[in-house]
């Protein structure tokens, strides 16, 4: 989406500060139970609510409705496949006079599983440049972003097999010390492995004014939202105690050499982007061979497959172990759609302080960059002897 709408309501503050001061203290509770802080957030006191309101998923009946998430709503894949209106709520009616500007994101921690230990984050939608709309006469105080969102909402996706992720969305208000947001996160941005803390403080901003979060498991879930407006939780990470994915119990292996073949694969992760699985077409050269350069020397098979099996089913990896061929490795998928799905999302991850290059393997281009850098290895050596000997060109 390009503008996500967002609507402040602003109530009576003497009316409203009881109801208020209970619902957040439903949120709050609701956050800890489902060990979003401390899994995403080091701590968590809101002083405003935030409402997620999904519209009847698209191409559905007559008789589907819409969904006003409640905190831990369990919503099918399907409500949520459409961007949702949101609406905080807050007491502050100095909101009206000198409107603040606010950052929006929503977050799934669970990637690829809850299940996985080694689970890392991924960023569903970012905007850092919501106001409210001067022109307008709306009491509620219509706000919109007043630039492209940083990164544009991409609806849920847990893979086959998955408990139910959480999906936290969390409202921080912009100040004038926050940092240049377009420079932190972009449309070039991998949203897979984003890190909430790391940009939190590299963005100076303060603590999360407002949150909410709803669970979304496979197509096969129904929704347990409510129509009511952000009560107490109803839903703890106790559900997420599902079956896991396991591999294959091995993998391919290759003759030995200058690189070394797994032989084993081991427990991992099944497609964790199934919805952004490519369907367009392959470019010039796309094949299931990734060339993968720019490796930490220390890097393992069993580390390789724990981040490119996120992808689809890896048949079998091979990391080089010569002096010419480390930090490179070869990752070899079934099918060619999970190797280009691997090579869009982590070509310039970051892994064990390094970015990683992702590359189709091209035997003739690489043979050739590799017979290129050779013989200007050879043309330095044998520069440096002519020097040392004083041996001229003549």
């Amino acid at each position: 989406m390009r503008y996500l709408v967002v609507l402040i309501l602003s109530l009576f503050p003497v009316l409203h500060a009881q109801t208020n001061s209970s619902l957040l203290a439903n949120v709050t509770q609701a956050f800890s139970q489902a060990q979003i802080v401390p899994d995403l957030l080091p701590s968590f006191v809101p002083d405003a609510l935030v409402n997620i309101f999904f519209p009847p998923p698209v191409g559905s009946s007559s008789i589907s409705v819409a969904v006003n998430v409640t905190p831990g709503a369990l919503l099918p894949e399907n409500q949520t496949s459409a961007e949702p209106a949101l609406f905080l709520i807050t007491n502050n009616t100095a909101a009206a006079v000198d409107p603040p500007t606010y950052l929006l994101a929503l977050v799934d921690p669970d990637v690829p599983t809850p299940q996985d230990l080694n689970r890392t984050e991924f960023l569903h939608f970012l905007g850092g440049n919501f106001s409210v709309d001067a022109a307008s006469q709306d009491p509620s105080l219509r706000l919109v972003n007043q630039s492209a969102a940083l990164l544009e909402y991409l609806p849920p996706s847990p893979p086959t097999g998955s408990a139910p992720h959480r999906y936290v969305l969390l409202v921080y208000q912009v100040t004038d010390v926050t940092g240049d947001l377009a420079s932190l996160v972009n449309a070039t941005t991998s949203r897979l492995g984003f890190n909430l803390t790391a940009f939190v403080n590299a963005a100076n901003l303060t603590s999360p004014v407002a949150g909410n979060y709803f669970l979304v498991g496979p197509d096969n879930s129904t929704t347990t939202a409510s129509s009511a407006v952000i009560p107490g939780p109803t839903t703890s990470l106790a559900i997420m105690s599902q079956s896991t994915f396991t591999a294959p119990s091995s993998a391919m292996t290759f003759a030995t050499g200058s690189m070394t073949a797994t032989t084993a694969a081991p427990t991992i992760s099944p497609n964790v982007m199934a919805l952004a699985r490519p369907t367009t077409k392959l470019p010039p050269g796309a094949n299931r061979i990734l060339f993968v350069k720019n490796l930490n020397y220390q890097i393992t098979g069993e580390d390789l497959y724990d981040l490119f099996g996120r992808y689809g089913t890896i048949r079998q990896i091979r990391i080089g172990n010569e002096q010419k061929t480390k930090g490179t490795a070869f990752v070899v998928f079934d099918d060619v759609m999970d190797a280009k799905n691997a090579l869009d999302h982590l070509n310039g991850f970051h892994l064990q302080e390094r970015y990683i290059v992702v590359l189709y393997h091209m035997p003739a281009k690489q043979d050739a960059a590799a017979a290129k850098a050779d013989l200007a290895r050879r043309e330095e050596e044998l520069a440096a002897l002519k020097k040392k000997h004083d041996i001229g060109d003549e």
